[in-house]
């Protein structure tokens, strides 16, 4: 079952988004973000199809904006790197960002989900309620420093990011000179992570 849930634009990721998309529709990074102590975030930037003529007259809505998302919460993700390998005792919940002409909101479903054995349903809901906390306009992209970084990478190419600078704005160097898209703020937070709770976040 997907849940539907309107949230306001974050008018920062949208423009990220076209920055992206316009580098290369095929080389998309995937975005790694720690969002508590124990749920990490991976999310990424997608086109947005045409509708044909037929599927617009049987009521379907043009996207306009895309993104594909996945987190997963398990003890100790704060140091997780691969979301793929998640360690038995997890959970995860597939979701999606979108917008449709005309409407200023934007959309996230929440799709796919898993829990461990032997555990129920109801456990997977922490992990929902970080992900609507991490995506509100007071969430994680109005300041990302890099100890949100699940490894460090250029958001618009993907290529690894070494130095203290890129990391703090989130770019590599080559990137930045040929865009003028500042991402966030370049303010180092210094904040540790394990600050950063599911208490925190539905709060």
């Amino acid at each position: 079952m997907t849940i539907k849930i309107m949230i306001a634009a974050i008018p920062k990721l949208a423009e990220l988004r076209e920055v992206v998309l316009a580098h290369s529709e095929k080389r998309k990074p995937k975005w790694g973000f720690r969002i508590a102590v124990d749920i990490v975030m991976e999310l990424q930037a997608q086109p947005c199809l045409l509708l044909s003529e037929r599927l617009k007259a049987g009521g379907g809505k043009q996207a306009v904006l895309s993104f594909e998302g996945y987190a997963v919460m398990t003890p100790g993700a704060a140091s997780a790197v691969d979301l793929k390998k998640r360690p038995p005792g997890s959970r995860s919940r597939k979701f999606s960002l979108l917008q449709f002409d005309g409407e200023p909101n934007w959309q996230l479903a929440l799709g796919q989900r898993s829990w461990p054995y032997g555990s129920d349903v109801d456990s997977v809901a922490p992990l929902d309620d970080a992900i609507l906390a991490a995506l509100q306009v007071d969430g994680i992209f109005t300041q990302l420093t890099p100890e949100r970084m699940l490894k460090p990478a250029c958001m618009i190419c993907g290529k690894a990011l070494t130095d203290p600078a890129s990391m703090s704005r989130w770019i590599g160097p080559e990137c930045a000179a040929t865009t003028s898209i500042r991402i966030f703020r370049e303010k180092t937070d210094r904040r540790p992570i394990s600050a950063y709770s599911i208490e925190e976040a539905n709060a």
